[in-house]
């Protein structure tokens, strides 16, 4: 279907406008679409709120660094000591680990001052 020129103004004119209060009414993590039926802009808009740079693979808290050493040798650090062990288990607000000895010490996320594997 071909449009004439007062048409074609008329609707991006009004694609315009639709567009000028979508932005300012945009909030985190919103689409923004218009549809105008038989008309193909060909354009993409960029995302309007970038997300945060994050290097890929790198844990964002210290439940998520234990959980990747689950069952593996780590050394913690808190105020009072270091525990050297197997990591047992990642529960929601502390890491249980196996000492050489075989006893489990129980560290809660809040006392870690620093993870390493070893």
């Amino acid at each position: 279907m071909a449009l004439n020129s007062e048409t074609r103004q008329r609707l991006l004119t009004m694609l315009l406008s639709q567009i000028s209060q979508n932005l300012n009414n945009v909030a985190e993590n919103s689409n923004i679409s218009i549809n105008l039926p038989g008309i193909d802009l060909g354009i993409t808009l960029p995302d309007l709120i970038p997300s945060p740079p994050t290097e890929p693979g790198t844990p964002g808290s210290i439940k998520e660094v234990l959980s990747n050493l689950l069952n593996k040798q780590a050394a913690v650090t808190t105020a009072f000591d270091t525990v050297t062990g197997t990591v047992a288990a990642v529960k929601d607000d502390y890491v249980a680990m196996i000492e050489g000895d075989g006893s489990q010490v129980l560290i809660p996320f809040d006392q870690i001052e620093s993870v390493s594997e070893q």
